[in-house]
């Protein structure tokens, strides 16, 4: 009796302690799936080669346009596959890119990347893709922490932000971290769950401060951010990654716009780190503000408009991530071109025509760490990619010479106008008059044919109708 006293005690030990295991580890999935032939090999040739894979369990809906991974393989050319279920089952709707990471969950080294996925073969609701770029490691033991799968917008499908932003991507949640072992010639998979941190809504966009006004231009600093909410509560950020794209272009009024090549950029954020412009301008005003601020904290260090403070306080989170030049070429230079130099204000108008600066687009979070009820994690992020308004969003606007002295003389721009065009007449002509009189009598002769020639073009029109009636009354 004692001894099965004893034997019943160390059952109940081991069923405890498998019972604390599988509250600790997350649940493993383990399967034995090879790697494809090659990577043009059909999608449901892979896939069948687990014994455990039933195609029939996949359904089909018309209107679902989510993605879900279902397996992944190395390929025997090296290449990393992915194999998508699609409920839809369009072949026009494909995934465009996924986000992977090399390290298992929550290490301090986990970092994603973003990579382009080709498509290779599609059988129904089932889609077979190769990660563009992605190099396998010469390992026996490899890691592939997915968070987050892509698919481009479809207008008319997918719901338009409401705060002028453009979606370039849609993110699915993924959250799969796949071990892969190689024992010689097999290879074994095994799927286990990688925590995520899911973007539920996010505005991108820019505040514009004004550096001031200098002798080649009127200078500003584009300061771009993207403002979000999570599905976790969050008490600090730590670190954030986020990739996107900068494209510089050259602008005049009435002339198309011209851009140049765009740079990939994918910057790491860490909190306490602070941005300043420069603000040592005529007019211009230096600002402070930091990398990661909570919304609340942001809206104390910028200036809003109680309009753009309620958009702004809808999110919780915001990532000060990129600063570019915006220049107006009007400056000190076109004041004294258009006081001595003839005309010289229409130089000036056309440099205060003319701006250049960068268009930042396609902002993808990739991941977070943060502080929630004093424990760090580390997660991917499953967010869209999206662009923000080429509009910048608070109070400073683009210097404009006129305005400010239209509001500090209380005269209308178009008299102004006029009164530095007689100003820079009197300050120039006495001169033409003194040492360049050949040219000033050109000038004067040119004004007059100028002023004959309208004339003679506002005549032309009654000119013409004097010599129908005196044709008509000569028929008469």
């Amino acid at each position: 009796m004692e001894r099965k006293r004893e034997i019943k005690i160390f059952g109940a030990f081991v069923l405890l302690i498998l019972l604390l295991c599988a509250c600790v580890f997350p649940p493993m999935t383990v399967g034995y799936a090879y790697a494809a032939e090659s990577v043009g090999s059909p999608v449901l040739t892979d896939l069948m080669k687990d014994p455990s894979f039933d195609p029939d369990a996949w359904e089909q809906r018309a209107d679902d346009y989510s993605m879900e991974l279902i397996q992944i393989a190395e390929s025997t050319d090296g290449e990393l596959l992915l194999y998508v279920y699609q409920p839809v089952a369009k072949r026009s709707v494909k995934a465009s890119s996924v986000n992977i990471a090399r390290d298992q969950n929550n290490m301090a080294s986990l970092t994603f990347d973003n990579y382009k996925l080709s498509f290779v073969d599609c059988m129904g609701v089932f889609f077979k893709y190769r990660v563009v770029g992605f190099q396998l490691a010469e390992t026996s033991v490899r890691y592939y922490n997915i968070s987050n799968i892509l698919r481009p917008y479809i207008f008319g499908i997918d719901i338009e932000p409401d705060n002028d932003n453009k979606t370039g991507e849609i993110g699915y949640r993924v959250g799969q971290l796949w071990t892969v072992i190689t024992a010689g010639e097999e290879v074994t998979y095994e799927k286990s769950v990688s925590e995520v941190i899911v973007v539920t809504d996010e505005m991108v966009g820019f505040k514009r401060y004004n550096d001031g006004f200098y002798w080649d231009g009127t200078k500003y600093c584009d300061a771009h951010f993207v403002a979000f909410n999570t599905d976790r509560d969050i008490d600090r950020i730590v670190t954030a990654d986020l990739e996107f794209y900068s494209t510089a272009y050259w602008a005049r009024e009435g002339q198309k716009t011209k851009y140049y090549e765009p740079v990939y950029h994918k910057k790491r954020l860490t909190h306490g780190e602070m941005v300043e412009n420069d603000g040592g301008g005529w007019f211009g005003s230096s600002n402070q503000w930091n990398r990661i601020a909570s919304v609340d904290y942001f809206l104390h260090e910028v200036n809003w408009t109680e309009e753009e403070s309620k958009k702004i306080s809808e999110y919780q989170w915001v990532l000060n991530f990129y600063e570019s030049r915006f220049v107006c070429e009007a400056g000190g230079k076109d004041v004294l071109i258009c006081a001595l130099v003839p005309f010289g204000f229409i130089w000036t108008i056309v440099n205060g025509c003319t701006t250049t600066g960068e268009i930042v687009s396609d902002v993808l979070l990739l991941n977070l760490e943060f502080e929630a009820n004093d424990e760090v994690y580390s997660m991917g992020v499953v967010a869209n990619r999206q662009t923000s308004s080429t509009r910048p969003i608070g109070t400073d606007e683009v210097f404009n010479f006129l305005k400010w002295l239209s509001q500090k003389t209380g005269l209308p721009q178009w008299a102004l106008v006029l009164i530095i065009i007689a100003v820079a007449l009197l300050i120039v002509l006495p001169l033409l008059i003194k040492f360049f009189p050949d040219v000033f009598y050109a000038i004067v002769k040119g004004i007059a044919w100028l002023f004959k020639g309208l004339w003679w073009l506002i005549c032309l029109p009654f000119r013409g109708i004097a010599a129908l009636i005196r044709k008509a009354r000569g028929k008469g």
